[in-house]
């Protein structure tokens, strides 16, 4: 387009911008993820909640991309504890423990000719980033976080730090029905196969008093006498109609000391679980089980180190 004034003077060509990303926002569905969610068979249970999640364009994209997306969300795991596994003792139900999982995520659409390997997920091998999770098509799409901040109790238990994964796409497509595609198959796949939410220890089930004692002699948990404690960092501990239970959300390799103790002689049964929220049957490496009888001049004590018996 050009302008000439009355004097007959022309100005230099003007070429208006024409937005090709889409301006209304996207809204995505996440759907339910569950990962050994089991109330009678199973002593923990995993399970991420739906949860629908808005993309909106970006103003100014990623340099390598057609178009660049941003969206937010906060996706609630739920974590099932308390399921009995001695009938001669009486069954205790904790309510679900809910985890908040908080995160922002970018969805650049990419040129699809870029050379990415598939991602090779491996439970206990190195971390996965930077690779293709799935999809059909010859169409990119990078989705990036700057890491996934894990709150429980409104205390931040775990922080993954940041991942890059691609997927692919049918170019066909419009940008809201791929990101209605892409998004859900890569939540589902991450899901399964993503340590977002590392590893843990469940401590639970003694109708007793529990607690745990780290390498520095910090305590949380209930003791005989005193207060409850939440002194670990990143633990919690829980009571509910003489269940208890403790949370190790960020172990390490020292050791754990594991206190059962009673004003009254009374029957426990103990499960301490390492937890690694990882794949669809939420391996857990080992699940140690003690039953016995604890009282104010019998205490049991155990000690935990990388998921076994010390």
């Amino acid at each position: 387009m050009r302008f000439t004034d009355s004097a007959g003077r022309t100005s230099k060509a003007y070429y208006d911008e024409v937005a090709t990303c889409p301006e209304d926002p996207v809204t995505a569905t996440l759907p339910e993820v569950n990962q050994s969610y089991d109330r009678l068979l199973k002593p923990v249970g995993i399970k991420y909640l739906e949860l629908p999640v808005t993309f909106r364009a970006v103003k100014k994209a990623a340099a390598d991309a057609s178009c660049s997306f941003r969206g937010s969300g906060v996706l609630h795991v739920r974590i099932r504890l308390g399921a009995g596994y001695d009938r001669n003792l009486p069954q205790r139900r904790q309510p679900d423990l809910v985890v908040e999982s908080h995160a922002t995520a970018q969805l650049d659409f990419l040129d699809g000719s870029a050379s990415i390997p598939d991602c090779r997920w491996a439970l206990f091998g190195p971390r996965v980033s930077g690779c293709v999770v799935g999809g059909v098509g010859s169409g990119l799409v990078r989705w990036h976080t700057a890491g996934f901040s894990e709150l429980l109790a409104g205390k931040e238990v775990y922080n993954s730090g940041p991942f890059t994964f691609y997927a692919r796409f049918d170019p066909s497509m419009t940008y809201q029905r791929a990101i209605k595609t892409v998004e859900p198959l890569l939540h589902v796949e991450l899901s399964h196969n993503l340590d977002s939410m590392r590893w843990f220890y469940a401590i639970q089930d003694p109708p007793a008093n529990v607690a745990v004692v780290d390498s520095a002699g910090r305590v949380t948990g209930q003791l005989a006498h005193g207060p409850a404690r939440e002194q670990i960092p990143g633990s919690v501990y829980f009571a509910h109609k003489g269940f208890s239970g403790i949370l190790l959300m960020r172990p390490n390799g020292q050791r754990y000391e594991v206190r059962i103790t009673d004003d009254h002689r009374s029957r426990f049964k103990l499960s301490m679980v390492k937890v690694v929220p990882q794949g669809t049957l939420a391996h857990r490496t080992r699940d140690i089980r003690k039953v016995g009888v604890v009282g104010v001049h019998h205490p049991r004590t155990y000690c935990l180190l990388n998921g076994k018996l010390c």
